[in-house]
């Protein structure tokens, strides 16, 4: 229990950092931008991840009420939701790493370049990484919520 509070921690922690630089770099760099215009000019595999990671939060609330409502069952779903949220940021992060992965390949073949000219690569790998996380705190939140409502109850 207290592992998923100090996870749901860290987790919105760094769901603040990516979504604060993701903004700065859209608000200094593209200042047209918006995150829908990234999720759409954005690379088949980013948005392959996003819509994963959307059909991921979809159970997530179900499991957690199910989990929250029957009592034999709130452990196994809150070993459920916390395979979820840890799914949702790993495949944040492996999306993360393959735009990296492109950024760099793409410099190499065009040279020095400033930030201008990648700050929307960067702001598109920094929006799913957010999204990642933002899913992952979901499935903690619940995971919190079941595993205090499993503990407070106790058998006569």
């Amino acid at each position: 229990m207290k592992i998923d509070l100090i996870a749901l921690a860290l987790v919105a922690a760094a769901f603040t950092a990516a979504f604060t630089a993701m903004n700065w770099l859209l608000s200094t760099y593209a200042p047209g931008a918006s995150p829908a215009g990234l999720f759409l000019d954005a690379d088949i595999i980013a948005k392959l991840v996003m819509l994963l990671l959307m059909l991921l939060t979809l159970p997530v609330p179900v499991i957690g009420l199910i989990g929250l409502l029957a009592r034999e069952a709130a452990r196994p779903m809150v070993m459920v939701l916390r395979m979820a949220a840890a799914a949702s940021v790993l495949l944040g992060l492996l999306a993360a790493a393959y735009g990296w992965i492109n950024i760099q390949a793409a410099l190499r073949g065009v040279g020095p370049v400033g930030i201008e000219v990648t700050a929307p690569s960067w702001a598109e790998l920094l929006l799913v990484l957010a999204y990642s996380l933002l899913v992952a705190g979901f499935a903690l939140l619940f995971a919190v919520g079941v595993g205090l409502r499993a503990g407070g109850r106790r058998k006569a």
